[in-house]
């Protein structure tokens, strides 16, 4: 394996897990850097601290950990430079950026980080499902109140806890159930926090194969509880017992993954156009919450995902 310069872009608690996983994974003598506002971050970690203009000149990877609605915006540079990029879930939430991933994706590497989908037992459970009639994911997770003070649960920035900790549970149910059609969902904040965004999510699927699912996500838990899947197929006795994963041990997994990928010049081990159904759900589900959890087809945009100016 090749040595490599490979940069964070980004903070947060995501940066801490990528960070340790890529040390690891990648080979032995490579180069980490950061480009962040201030030297904090790359002083606490280590590395050294770049302007966007340098990484997209030297990164043989860039891993992208912004607010997502400015993901194109810092992906654009590295994708007329070719290089390599691993994108946060959910890759965007700005309506337009979707078609531009997808164009993007057929000239740069670009792998979505819906770490999820590579755990053993996940991969096993989807790709060995005959046939199925109902597909459900929950995850149960507490954010407290200074989660939110930043761009977390705001619209303009980040949407809410679908858009952000349920979209491994929207994004599995997609990959397991197949293109989704209509959606129902209900979005509550149960927590007194002043946020603009849900913290507590409920959502119904309709598949164009008359598959259906199911989504629950929180971050109002009194405590960090599990996630889970459960497939349902129209036989019986393959019906799948529900299962708890935990998706954070999913980044060492895709690291190692996408180590791989890169020394073989492999294609992504998730690629952006299997995500893009899920992104499009996403949108119709905020609009769904908009009119009361009302059943709304996939295809429509959401007029406040992504939109608005950006404050801390």
């Amino acid at each position: 394996k090749s040595l490599m310069k490979i940069v964070f872009i980004g903070a947060g608690q995501v940066f801490g897990w990528h960070a340790e996983q890529f040390c690891q994974a990648a080979p032995r003598g490579s180069e980490f850097y950061v480009v962040e506002p201030d030297d904090y971050l790359a002083k606490t970690a280590g590395m050294t601290r770049l302007t966007l203009t340098e990484a997209a000149r030297m990164a043989d990877l860039a891993i992208i950990m912004t607010p997502s609605s400015v993901r194109w915006e810092v992906c654009e540079p590295f994708v007329r430079s070719r290089i390599p990029l691993m994108v946060e879930k959910p890759l965007t939430i700005r309506w337009a950026e979707i078609a531009l991933f997808s164009e993007a994706a057929s000239q740069t590497w670009i792998c979505p980080i819906v770490n999820a989908r590579v755990l053993p037992r996940v991969e096993k459970i989807v790709r060995s499902a005959v046939n199925p009639v109902l597909v459900q994911s929950w995850k149960v997770r507490f954010r407290p109140c200074d989660y939110y003070q930043g761009w977390h649960g705001k619209f303009a920035t980040d949407g809410g806890v679908l858009a952000q900790q349920g979209f491994h549970c929207l994004d599995l149910v997609c990959w397991a159930g197949g293109m989704p059609t209509s959606v129902k969902a209900i979005g509550k904040n149960l927590l007194p926090y002043r946020i603009e965004c849900e913290d507590t999510a409920s959502v119904e699927v309709k598949f164009a194969n008359g598959c259906r699912g199911e989504v629950e996500c929180t971050t109002a838990a009194g405590h960090d509880g599990n996630a889970g899947l459960r497939i349902i197929s129209d036989i019986g006795e393959d019906a799948t017992e529900a299962f708890a994963f935990d998706n954070a041990s999913g980044h060492s997994i895709l690291a190692e993954k996408v180590m791989t990928a890169l020394s073989s010049q492999g294609a992504p081990p998730i690629s952006v156009d299997s995500v893009i159904p899920s992104l499009r759900m996403l949108h119709a589900c905020y609009v769904s919450m908009d009119q009361g959890g009302a059943s709304v087809a996939v295809g429509v945009e959401h007029p406040k995902l992504g939109r608005g100016v950006i404050t801390e």
